[in-house]
């Protein structure tokens, strides 16, 4: 089916008093690569295995991120007192217009029922609408209720494949309020990135 435009959420990347403080919601570029590779690490045998459809070892996860097309995906993170705890990933499948991707989404188990997800999900639909992709997969295990419950809403298509469940999630193509979105939450990221960086040169200092 075909979905609307998903505004940002409240609460994430402002600065009203809230659970949600310290949360940063931006995009990961090449120089991020670290930073998502210790997240992954740090994901438990269980969550790797939910994330990659299989269980994968350390050595595994180090080659992935080292191998990652950033010119071909789109990382988004949230990032929570400066570590990245939660990722969703977009990955283009195809270069024909309109465009197809997987999409795949991670979140720290300290970290899990904080709502990150959600908001992973809810903001890398746009960014995936922006770039001409009219279709999103997602692969998971069915023991997965996480991910499923976070998709459920958006009614997509299901195909069992094997041990893995793929969702399919037919998108539109992008319109001013999607490509408003993104650039909102892109200024509000920078703001609140120069801010943490203050912030901790002043503690240092």
């Amino acid at each position: 089916m075909k979905i609307d435009p998903l505004p940002s959420l409240q609460g994430s990347n402002d600065n009203q008093p809230s659970p949600r403080s310290g949360w940063v919601f931006r995009k990961l570029w090449p120089q991020d690569a670290p930073a998502l590779c210790a997240h992954l690490l740090r994901l438990d045998p269980e969550q790797r295995a939910c994330r990659f459809g299989r269980p994968v070892a350390d050595e595994w996860i180090a080659t992935y991120c080292a191998s990652t097309d950033w010119a071909r995906s789109v990382t988004l993170g949230c990032w929570v007192a400066g570590e990245l705890r939660g990722v969703a990933e977009l990955k283009i499948l195809d270069t024909v217009w309109p465009r197809w991707a997987e999409l795949a989404l991670s979140v720290e188990r300290a970290f899990e029922t904080r709502g990150i997800g959600t908001d992973l999900f809810h903001r890398v639909l746009p960014i995936a609408r922006n770039r001409g992709i009219t279709r999103a997969y997602l692969l998971c295990l069915p023991a997965n209720q996480r991910v499923q419950r976070i998709v459920r809403r958006l009614q997509p298509r299901l195909a069992y494949q094997g041990d893995q469940i793929e969702g399919e999630i037919e998108l539109s193509l992008p319109d001013p309020l999607s490509i408003a979105a993104e650039l909102c939450d892109d200024g509000c990221a920078l703001v609140l990135s120069l801010w943490d960086w203050q912030r901790g040169l002043a503690l240092a200092a």
